[in-house]
């Protein structure tokens, strides 16, 4: 089975971040339960990952219960990156635990999708 992990990074976001998240989420697990109800094994698991276990987006407009902490995730096959602020500095420094263990990933063989 495939594991897939959506980031959730912790504010720098805007409400696009959130539309990719909720987006890319909502698209993936009904694609996993459909093709589980058609008889088939569990394709793939996919969780929202960050760095604590709520992540604050758009300026605190809205917050996102998390399934796991990146730091619990060992190993995983996919990882998806939501839209983040419009500035990537400002996101990269907000998020540089999120890019340490995507780059660890990718080191190990995860894919990386944007």
């Amino acid at each position: 089975m495939k594991h897939i992990t959506i980031i959730a990074p912790d504010n720098q976001t805007n409400l696009s971040t959130v539309a990719c998240i909720a987006g890319a989420y909502e698209i993936l697990a009904r694609a996993g339960d459909y093709f589980k109800e058609s008889g088939n094994k569990e394709l793939f698991k996919v969780e929202i990952a960050g760095i604590a276990s709520q992540a604050e987006l758009a300026d605190g407009l809205f917050s996102l219960k998390i399934h796991a902490p990146i730091s619990e995730i060992e190993k995983t096959d996919l990882i998806i990156i939501p839209s983040l602020d419009s500035s990537f500095e400002k996101a990269q420094k907000g998020n540089i635990s999120i890019v340490d263990w995507i780059v660890k990933h990718y080191k190990n063989g995860a894919e990386i999708a944007t």
